[in-house]
């Protein structure tokens, strides 16, 4: 054979018209047959390809694929169903807080808040003046920590932070809205006067608004509040433009399901496009006057909750006859909902319910159990039951809170105390 040999730049052999030496030609071709012993693993052993007849390519890569493909397969197919789950926030721990704030009863949807949950999810805080900031892993209290700030308000002094309108953290965590009795001397009443306490300036705000409501989920200085007319109308401030009001009296209602760009603060749903809140978490009630239970939970489109009107809606959850609703939250990027469930012993309502103004019936609940769903589609991952971390304590309050930063979840249980989640996102 009068040619011999040697790789070009696609690895094919091609043919030298002018050979140097034998020996050239012998390590030349040699190398040739190793990278294709590489390249073609047993297939080019099996062939016992000789010097001057490499395997050919083709063929030698047909087979490596081939048996590549089918050591790889698996690992496809495990990658793909691990794209699936991810799809869903997943608990990375969970801790038993030793903070204990004395919950004694349900708070099922009634708008009722201990504690303001800061922004990293490490402190809340909570009590009259909003004066304790305590650390939820170990329990410190820090006492008053903003007794010494430069009061701007009319009263010059925070006395009472409403204990129902607790307060709310800004999603950078730089303001803390409260909500202030203020005493008017003029006409002998107490007004709820909203109040924002500013820790980088170190400074008390007065804001237009009565009884702070939540803030804007995408950090725009937006809140919602009551004006303070007689009537009371729920509506939109924003704290750089405090001469802006748009009251959210049903009027106008947008169709959440068209948002693409949302975010969710507790039980509302946020279009950023708008900047406004515009569908809500409401569970319908089923059962006697005495012996309540939540089921069929609903996303409705949102004004006013003292207006009546017809809204649209979309059912997330209808409750199996074991199983009733205790709390529902958007999560900070509005996609999700986090919904804690009893899960009860029985059929009937009389061992597992809440009539809504004094102590529910708890002697039939088995566990709780929180299940994340992607209200567009339907889709359900569950994600956490009481009974995996405590045993005795197993009966959630329906107090739901998701750090802004969506790194910690906080859940209520009736007498114990708090039990803090960590998550992470896909």
């Amino acid at each position: 054979m009068g040619a011999n040999c040697a790789p070009n730049r696609l690895g094919r052999p091609k043919v030298l018209n002018k050979l140097s030496s034998m020996a050239r030609a012998k390590r030349l071709c040699g190398e040739l047959r190793r990278k294709d012993t590489l390249l073609c693993g047993e297939h080019c052993k099996a062939r016992k390809c000789r010097l001057y007849e490499p395997c050919e390519l083709g063929t030698c890569v047909e087979a490596a694929v081939k048996k590549i493909f089918f050591k790889l397969l698996p690992f496809v197919l495990a990658s793909l169903l691990s794209a699936c789950s991810s799809r869903f926030p997943v608990l990375q721990s969970v801790y038993v807080s030793p903070v204990d704030i004395g919950i004694s009863f349900t708070h099922l949807f009634s708008g009722t808040y201990y504690f303001a949950l800061s922004p990293d999810g490490k402190t809340i805080n909570r009590g009259e003046h909003c004066g304790e900031q305590i650390d939820l892993q170990t329990g410190s209290v820090y006492q008053y920590p903003y007794h010494n700030y430069t009061n701007l308000t009319v009263s010059k002094q925070i006395r009472f932070c409403v204990i129902n309108d607790v307060g709310e953290w800004s999603p950078d965590g730089r303001y803390l809205a409260i909500t202030e009795n203020e005493y008017d001397a003029a006409t002998n009443r107490v007004h709820d006067r909203i109040r924002i306490i500013d820790t980088k300036d170190h400074t008390i705000l007065a804001v237009p608004g009565e009884r702070f409501w939540m803030w804007s989920p995408f950090n725009t200085g937006t809140y919602v509040g009551r004006d303070e007319s007689e009537k009371g109308i729920l509506g939109v401030y924003n704290m750089y433009h405090p001469d802006r009001f748009l009251p959210l009296d049903g009027s106008v209602q947008y169709d959440f399901t068209h948002e693409t760009d949302v975010g969710g603060n507790g039980e509302y749903l946020w279009s950023k496009r708008l900047d406004l809140p515009i569908a809500e978490l409401t569970p319908l009630r089923s059962g006697s006057a005495h012996n309540m239970v939540w089921s069929n939970l609903v996303i409705l489109s949102f004004f006013d909750p003292s207006l009546r009107g017809t809204r649209k809606y979309q059912k997330v959850l209808i409750d199996s006859p074991t199983s009733h609703v205790v709390g529902a939250i958007f999560d900070p990027t509005g996609e999700y909902v986090l919904v804690g469930e009893w899960i009860c012993a029985y059929t009937d309502a009389e061992h597992c319910s809440d009539a809504g103004f004094g102590p529910p019936v708890l002697d039939g609940i088995t566990d709780s159990v929180f299940t994340l769903i992607r209200w567009r589609t339907g889709e359900k991952s569950e994600l956490f039951r009481l009974s995996s971390v405590d045993a005795e304590n197993i009966v959630a309050s329906g107090d739901l809170y998701w750090s802004a930063d969506r790194s910690t979840i906080v859940l209520g249980r009736i007498n114990a105390s708090l039990v803090v989640l960590k998550v992470r996102y896909p």
